[in-house]
């Protein structure tokens, strides 16, 4: 079995966006994509969007060998499958909601390419989830799960991947670009795998949050790529851990949908200390 990421992608005008799910399967990408062509699936994948919306196709990627990935093109305009009427808008309108895996974990879900006009709210502004939209949306919801979609969802400490205790980290020997760290632990760690830290300053020491690969791994060091900006050679650690990245795909079981958002009032204002704000929508 591999875990393989399915990036739906689509257009409508010059707007483009994908949505990516994750799924578990033994077959091969081409086969893979010629089971999501199945017309019984695009009829509830794409029941809910509005005319005008063009689903350009689908991108097979293996989770962990990312460049290893498969494109097949459609180009199916989504009148044809189109349960609720009307024309909808440019940019497109998306739900926003979240999916329960069969798990219990939960993961946000934004689907777009919805109908303008059957988002309605009732006078204080809130989304009034009821109508044929919500209808084909519950039935995607109802069929996510038979199709065999997932999430990707990161796995606790547990066993031989507990936390293990960051001491220091300094410039690599070798590598002007990278960071070598120092750690203790009896279980060192997995040769090849990606890591995470935690109780490392975002703010003193940006670029090492979030997933890193690993390079030089030994049992009591190992180098990421992140460049060295501190003028210390050495940086000693009090309160950081480490610890190897793992995931699975898991089932979603139900997905709940929330709030809808609407076409965009204008570009996203830059605020004095260079940080973009959020984009707004306009009321419906």
């Amino acid at each position: 079995m591999a875990n393989k990421r399915l990036s739906f992608i689509f257009k409508a005008g010059s707007v483009g966006w994908s949505e990516q799910w994750y799924t578990v399967s033994s077959s091969g990408p081409v086969e893979l994509t010629q089971f999501y062509r199945n017309p019984a699936w695009l009829s509830v994948f794409l029941g809910f969007r509005a005319m005008g919306v063009v689903y350009v196709g689908l991108r097979v990627n293996d989770v962990d060998v990312p460049r290893s990935g498969y494109l097949d093109l459609l180009n199916i305009n989504c009148k044809d499958y189109s349960g609720p009427a009307g024309p909808g808008e440019e940019p497109a309108v998306c739900a926003l909601g979240y999916c329960v895996t069969t798990n219990g974990n939960h993961r946000p879900v934004q689907m777009r390419g919805l109908p303008d006009g059957y988002v309605n709210r009732d006078p204080s502004d809130n989304a009034i989830m009821s109508g044929p939209l919500i209808d084909a949306l519950n039935t995607f919801s109802d069929k996510a799960g038979v199709f065999g979609l997932g999430v990707k969802v990161q796995q606790l400490p547990h066993g031989n991947n507990q936390d293990r205790q960051l001491d220091a980290m300094a410039p690599a020997a070798n590598d002007p670009n990278s960071t070598t760290f120092t750690y203790t632990d009896p279980i060192p760690l997995t040769k090849g795998q990606p890591v995470i830290l935690h109780g490392i300053s975002r703010k003193k020491w940006p670029g090492y949050q979030g997933v890193l690969p690993t390079q030089n791994v030994t049992p009591t060091t190992f180098d990421v790529p992140v460049i060295w900006r501190a003028p210390a050679t050495q940086v000693a650690l009090r309160q950081a851990t480490v610890r190897n990245y793992e995931y699975a795909i898991e089932p979603v079981s139900f997905i709940t949908w929330e709030d809808f958002r609407t076409k965009r009032l204008g570009r996203p204002i830059l605020s004095p200390r260079g940080r973009r704000s959020g984009v707004m929508y306009r009321a419906h």
